[in-house]
């Protein structure tokens, strides 16, 4: 495990990095894992599998906590090699009925290498709901969970790609807004309370699988207070799993869109100050998936100590390498051994001293001292 880690770090990033864009590198890396001929290798490596680790997220037993976010795997073809990757679990997408080609031009993306973080305008490309569950219905057989993440413009859309995936998924995730995306390209403001209850009030008509949910990150305290009346929304209709990543909306005149949504470590305060919140306001009776700035066990373990009972990964991935999963994992139950803990789930919001107890204020003042933050939309 260690070697492959040397390897990739040692050798295989410098030479990404040194050598190809970052929206090159990415299409390299997207063709590489819709290989799995390419991670067969893997196997060899001892697979992290300790019940220690076992966890359960509105009834979906996962075998370990560490999933893979969206943004890689878009179009549910690279579902085989994350699993040889060693995560618990994936969520492609972002999914949407209709195919949808609209993008940015490139430069879409580029590297905070300092930060170990990056900055992209990609928007919402999708080859539509139909792909989307041809490929899920060859993806059965493989030991892997699997959340698509879908994310339409209107109300009726939402419905119909939610009644066309889930049958196939082990749960959904519904995207409310994406932070690349013009806002009028919503025909609905999913993040308005009212419009809220009413996708929830349409998708519970059709749940038989458990329903997340990933609003917008926040940075002022009006934001805030929205996030969390949605939060208590989701809880009142049914909600299995919230997530609000901390990634941020920056500008960035290298990009074709001059701004874009910053992730990786710069951000992994914000990400820890968001979990902290919701755990507050809804006393842990929710569960928590953590996203943004995840990179290593500890990352990881401060999540879980904040109120999150699960880790997503992707910025981290990039940065990391194809080991991150399983590195993770085993430094997890290296903590968990050192703090005595006997289980996963006895560490979530267990945090009562964090080693990072950042406020939001800190963390926006930190923020804003690097990147220059836009204000996101309602």
């Amino acid at each position: 495990m260690v070697r492959l880690t040397g390897l990739y770090k040692g050798l295989v990033r410098p030479l990404l990095f040194g050598f190809l864009s970052a929206d090159m590198a990415n299409e390299l890396g997207q063709f590489a894992l819709r290989h799995p001929i390419f991670w067969k290798g893997i196997r060899t490596i001892p697979e992290t599998q300790d019940e220690r680790l076992n966890i359960t997220i509105g009834g979906i037993a996962l075998k370990n906590p560490v999933g893979a976010a969206p943004g890689f795997d878009k179009h549910c073809q690279m579902i085989e090699s994350m699993a040889r990757m060693g995560f618990g679990y994936t969520i492609p997408g972002s999914i949407t009925l209709n195919v949808n080609h609209k993008n940015n031009p490139k430069p879409r993306i580029l590297r905070y290498s300092e930060h170990e973080s990056l900055v992209n305008c990609v928007q919402i490309p999708s080859k539509g709901a139909s792909y989307t569950a041809e490929r899920l219905r060859h993806s059965q057989s493989f030991n892997m969970r699997i959340i698509p993440c879908i994310e339409d413009f209107t109300l009726e859309e939402s419905v119909k790609s939610f009644e066309m995936l889930q049958p196939l998924s082990d749960g959904l995730e519904i995207s409310l807004r994406c932070p690349n995306e013009p806002k009028d390209g919503y025909k609905f403001n999913f993040m308005d309370p009212h419009n809220y209850e009413k996708l929830l009030d349409a998708v519970n008509k059709h749940k038989t699988n458990p329903i997340f949910v990933k609003m917008r990150n926040y940075i002022s305290e009006k934001e805030r207070e929205n996030r969390l009346e949605l939060v208590n929304i989701s809880m009142k209709n049914g909600v299995d799993a919230i997530t609000i990543p901390g990634s941020l909306v920056v500008e960035e005149p290298r990009l074709s869109a001059k701004i874009g949504n910053l992730s990786g470590r710069a951000i992994y305060q914000k990400t820890l100050a968001n979990i902290r919140d919701i755990y507050q306001e809804t006393k842990g009776k929710i569960v928590i998936k953590a996203r943004g700035g995840i990179h290593n066990s500890m990352d990881a373990f401060e999540a879980f100590r904040a109120g999150a009972s699960t880790v997503e990964l992707h910025t981290g991935l990039i940065y990391e390498g194809p080991s991150v999963a399983r590195n993770i994992c085993r430094g997890l139950l290296k903590l968990m051994d050192l703090w005595g803990f006997k289980s996963i789930s006895e560490v979530i919001g267990s945090g009562r001293y964090p080693r990072a107890m950042a406020t939001r204020d800190a963390v926006e003042e930190t923020t804003k001292r690097v990147y220059r933050t836009v204000e996101p939309s309602m």
